[in-house]
């Protein structure tokens, strides 16, 4: 098996894995920039009901207050490489963003996220599915 076939695998398993989670989670269905724009706005409410201040908000709330905002579908456009494109789980990004909007909303403390990108090494000769299992 080749490198890319093995990443195409190993896309194939994490995706099935988000899926699995996602229904696990039983949220309606939206749209990725939808989840992450009621999770921008919670994040900038968060922020500026603290008076604005960086050290009264949790790192997340930071990060969208400094304009950054995970699990978006900006993230298909991240990296130029082949292999990230193989390896690009559009579902993980969509459970990670779902389950980032339920961390925003204070309804789970602590998620467990999974990679967005699935991984292959070559380990003695052979393709090797590394990415992290859940």
């Amino acid at each position: 098996m080749s490198y890319f076939e093995a990443l195409d695998k190993a896309n194939e398993k994490l995706t099935a894995l988000a899926v699995k989670l996602l229904a696990e989670l039983n949220v309606p269905e939206r749209s990725i920039n939808d989840v992450c724009e009621e999770s921008w706005n919670l994040g900038w409410k968060i922020f500026i009901d603290s008076g604005e201040d960086w050290d009264a908000v949790s790192e997340d709330v930071a990060n969208i207050a400094d304009g950054f905002m995970p699990y978006t579908d900006l993230m298909i456009d991240a990296n130029g490489s082949l292999a990230y494109s193989l390896g690009l789980s559009m579902a993980a990004i969509d459970y990670n963003a779902n389950l980032f909007n339920l961390e925003m909303r204070g309804i789970l403390k602590d998620p467990f996220y999974i990679p967005c990108v699935a991984e292959v090494k070559i380990i003695d000769g052979k393709c090797v599915d590394v990415t992290m299992k859940g």
